[in-house]
């Protein structure tokens, strides 16, 4: 868990954040980023990172920003997911045809 270079400070870092609450945060984790022209608002968020660190799902730039503007404006959204790190990834083909 701690061999790869940048992942120690990152977790440092992490448990500084819940450990502090004396400020209101949130950490938008992408998994994989990719190119998108516009957001396609076709995205999930989980609270927690599923499998890998590298070579899994992916999600656009595009999306990400999409998501973070959301939650400056949605009050509610903000409190739903303050003191916390949401995971944001694409949804898969399968789960797009469902809606």
């Amino acid at each position: 868990r701690y061999l790869i270079p940048p992942h120690t400070d990152n977790e440092m870092a992490a448990d500084y954040l819940y450990n502090d609450r004396s400020f209101n945060w949130i950490v938008v984790r992408p998994t994989d980023l990719v190119d998108e022209e516009t957001a396609s608002k076709n995205y999930d968020i989980f609270d927690k990172s599923e499998g890998s660190l590298f070579g899994g799902p992916v999600v656009s730039r595009a999306n990400v920003a999409h998501f973070m503007v959301e939650l400056i404006k949605d009050d509610k959204m903000r409190e739903q997911y303050k003191h916390q790190m949401p995971v944001i990834k694409h949804k898969l083909a399968s789960e797009e045809k469902e809606l």
